[in-house]
């Protein structure tokens, strides 16, 4: 397997550890110069450093480590072209100093570690090109301010944390296009949410929000709105205001009803307005008629009732 030198992907899972301590397993890396993608499933304690021999050309390193914790990193300083780096299962109690070298890095995924706090974000203003930053199933309890210096960030995963607030200068990564906080303890959101214009993914769905900033119908390129699970009693008719809304998520809150200026947003259908069927009953019919139309036609059961179908839509 080590002489196919036009090989670019290579995954290995198992019980590798007792194989990678040995310098003589994996030496032979060095001769994968095409390899682009390497992924290990495995129980490691540190990344091998027959990693770097890929370094020059690897750009995607996936380790699943199965809950044991990495300890040694300094083979990553080497990936100088690394563009895409998950660490996940790693039992990471802090984003390691080694990731901050790595000045090609587009995406990070920290996924099932064990960070409650992210203080040295800060560093990761170093990494010039990330875009996608997932920190997602951790324990973290707050965001510090100064991950408004990450100036390029696209998309943010923050959801199944631990956090009870945000900081406002959070929406300061104004390039944002997909935001995740669902699954925290969140109870109320910052009026700066506003300033998110290229805002098309939101998530604020399974935590305690009771009420939503107006200034949150102010990012009118949403496409995808989710606050379900949440305590919410109202939501604004300024809902109209996001002409580009295709999917809205409502489900499992304290409505009472749903402001008919829901109708308004050309772009969403009934079968993706995601609420308790008694508060669409209550929506005027011209709402939830139309090109709004959700019908199953299991109800229609014979000729006539097709024909009356036909008759109405004419």
């Amino acid at each position: 397997m080590y002489t196919l030198q036009s090989l670019e992907e290579l995954h290995l899972s198992g019980t590798l550890t007792h194989e990678l301590s040995r310098s003589a397993t994996l030496d032979s890396l060095r001769e994968l110069k095409a390899l682009r993608v390497l992924t290990l499933r495995s129980r490691l304690t540190k990344i091998p450093p027959s990693v770097g021999d890929v370094a020059v050309n690897l750009q995607r390193l996936c380790i699943y480590n199965e809950g044991l914790k990495l300890q040694a990193f300094s083979s990553l300083k080497k990936l100088t072209n690394l563009a895409s780096l998950e660490l996940i299962g790693c039992e990471l109690e802090r984003i390691p100093s080694a990731v901050f070298s790595l000045s090609s890095l587009q995406e990070l995924d920290l996924k099932e570690n064990k960070l409650t706090t992210v203080e040295e974000i800060l560093s990761l203003q170093h990494c010039r090109r990330l875009v996608t930053l997932r920190l997602w199933h951790n324990g973290i309890t707050y965001i510090p301010e100064h991950i408004a210096k990450l100036k390029s960030l696209e998309t943010l995963n923050v959801s199944w944390n631990k956090l009870r607030k945000l900081p406002s200068r959070l929406f300061y990564c104004t390039k944002l296009r997909h935001l995740n906080l669902s699954h925290n303890q969140l109870t109320s959101l910052p009026a700066e949410v506003g300033i998110l214009q290229s805002l098309q993914f939101f998530s604020a769905a399974f935590n305690s929000l009771e009420q939503l900033p107006e200034e949150l119908f102010s990012c009118k390129r949403l496409k995808t709105l989710a606050l379900g699970n949440n305590c919410l009693l109202s939501l604004s008719p300024r809902v109209a205001n996001l002409a580009q809304l295709v999917r809205l998520e409502l489900k499992g809150n304290r409505l009472d009803s749903i402001p008919p200026e829901i109708g308004d947003c050309p772009l969403l259908k009934t079968s993706n307005l995601v609420v308790e069927d008694n508060l669409l009953d209550l929506l005027p019919s011209d709402v939830v008629g139309g090109k709004h139309l959700s019908i199953s036609f299991s109800l229609l059961k014979d000729y006539t009732s097709l024909v009356q179908f036909i008759y109405l839509l004419d």
